[in-house]
């Protein structure tokens, strides 16, 4: 999730002499700038609960610039083409679960101060079991 910007010819023939890549990338190249990826741990329940169970969302690195290049774009496929040459061909899909991603996107992040009270919070609680159980 991030702003694109295509990428004109100098550029691209830059991008492609500095990576190596195989014939070169054609003028569907964009650079994107990607968010933090995320991870995200939550349980998969009906929609009607879905709503009112937290969702455990951390940032896990930093943000990052790529340049992503589609030779082969049409209303149902596209076909990508990595530095390496490395090809991946994406389909349009009118399944609902594709959308699942927003979800994760839209909620707030949890902070590493938030998951050190948490753990702080389970290991006293721990503790407490274990002196009660000792008595």
């Amino acid at each position: 999730r991030g702003p694109t910007k295509q990428l004109q010819s100098e550029e691209r023939s830059q991008v492609a002499q500095d990576r190596n890549t195989p014939g070169g990338l054609s003028c569907n190249s964009v650079r994107a700038s990607f968010d933090p990826p995320r991870l995200a741990l939550g349980l998969r329940a009906p929609k009607t609960i879905r709503q009112w169970l937290p969702l455990f969302r951390l940032r896990v690195g930093p943000s990052s610039n790529v340049v992503l290049d589609a030779p082969y774009v049409d209303e149902r496929v596209r076909i990508g083409k990595g530095a390496s040459g490395i090809r991946f061909v994406f389909v349009r899909t009118e399944s609902a679960d594709a959308d699942a991603w927003q979800r994760v996107v839209e909620r707030p992040a949890v902070s590493l101060r938030q998951v050190g009270v948490i753990l702080l919070l389970v290991s006293a609680a721990g503790l407490g079991r274990v002196v009660m159980l000792g008595k």
